[in-house]
């Protein structure tokens, strides 16, 4: 017979489809201990780290988790309705009207915001949080931008800008960065997949560049990073980035940003925009040479077009039909970029 419970911190989770409305009681239940205070005030450790590996074994039904985050611990609705009477008819500079206003904002802070402030103080917490909101903005996707669900969205949205942008540090990564650092770098990059770790190790290696994001209390988890080559001019083609030689210090004009990757779950808040401006100050102190940088950038939903014109005709027709495309294309774009670069990645992606 098959086994439909997964044992947590030896307390025992059904996940078994059967059992819904017990697998949301259990839920609930755990979350309400997470956000409890405690007799000492110290932290719930052990009733976050069960939610931690609840959720993380629930899979497809890390809906439920959220669904429960958002519609049960929300603002509370009696709370919030009576505070607003309170306030009516006080002195506006009297101590009770004052103390008024302070019971109606804490009121509108909803019950999740202890969640994410108490998951945050976990080891890892961030990178939890971090990849909860990537599971979140998928489901808000599919569910048609559920209401519920995009506030909730929000609400974590402000919390991580607020952690994230506060308390990150830029770094280079080096072939002697830690081995936890390396591997995510691999394992994360979306735009120019790594091949193998002798690519990887040339791609941090001389004439090229990779920097960082990282919070402060989880030193190994990336929250964006960017691949810089240095070259003598501004280069087309990212193969040719990927596979040249190296150049002095001395011949270094040209910093061209060719890859810039982000955590999904931290969509929306400008980490990319943030992360070239402080590597371009990093490079200026370090190459007095340098004189012009470049963003080599695919063009976003580019790659399906391709992919669709694959599945109606031959390769030969496909290039044709891109060749015809350039000339009506090519005066749209280059309102929105520098220079097009049409063959600028010529790897057998598709």
């Amino acid at each position: 017979m098959k086994n439909n419970n997964k044992i947590l911190f030896n307390k025992t989770y059904s996940t078994d489809s059967n059992n819904s409305f017990s697998q949301v009681e259990q839920i609930n239940k755990l979350i309400s201990g997470a956000i409890s205070r405690t007799n000492d005030n110290s932290l719930p450790e052990n009733k976050l780290k069960e939610c931690i590996k609840l959720y993380q074994n629930l899979n497809k039904d890390r809906i439920k988790f959220l669904n429960i985050l958002a519609n049960d611990f929300g603002v509370s609705r009696e709370n919030s309705n009576e505070a607003p009477g309170q306030y009516v008819n006080k002195d506006p500079y009297g101590r009770a009207a004052v103390r008024a206003e302070m019971i109606l904002q804490h009121t509108m802070i909803p019950l999740h915001d202890i969640f994410f402030n108490r998951i945050n103080e976990l080891p890892g917490g961030i990178k939890f949080l971090v990849e909860m909101r990537a599971d979140l903005l998928k489901f808000i996707r599919e569910n048609n931008h559920e209401v519920s669900l995009a506030s909730l969205d929000k609400s974590l949205r402000q919390k991580l800008q607020k952690l994230v942008l506060n308390n990150i540090d830029l770094k280079r990564v080096t072939w002697n960065s830690h081995y936890s650092i390396l591997e995510n770098i691999r394992n994360y990059e979306a735009v120019h997949a790594v091949t193998n770790w002798e690519d990887l190790k040339r791609r941090v290696g001389p004439g090229r560049r990779i920097f960082a994001f990282f919070y402060r209390e989880d030193p190994y988890y990336p929250l964006a990073f960017i691949h810089v080559a240095l070259t003598k001019e501004i280069t087309g083609n990212v193969q040719s980035i990927l596979e040249e030689a190296s150049l002095t210090d001395e011949e270094v004009t040209c910093a061209i940003f060719y890859s810039i990757t982000s955590q999904p779950g931290l969509s929306g808040m400008e980490l990319g925009n943030i992360l070239i401006k402080q590597v371009v100050e990093k490079l200026q102190s370090e190459f007095k040479s340098l004189k012009t940088f470049s963003t080599l950038s695919p063009i976003p939903g580019f790659q399906m077009t391709i992919v669709k014109l694959k599945i109606q005709g031959s390769e030969d027709e496909v290039l044709n039909e891109l060749t015809k495309s350039q000339d009506v294309l090519k005066p749209i774009l280059m309102k929105f970029c520098a220079r097009l670069n049409w063959l600028g990645d010529t790897s057998g992606k598709i």
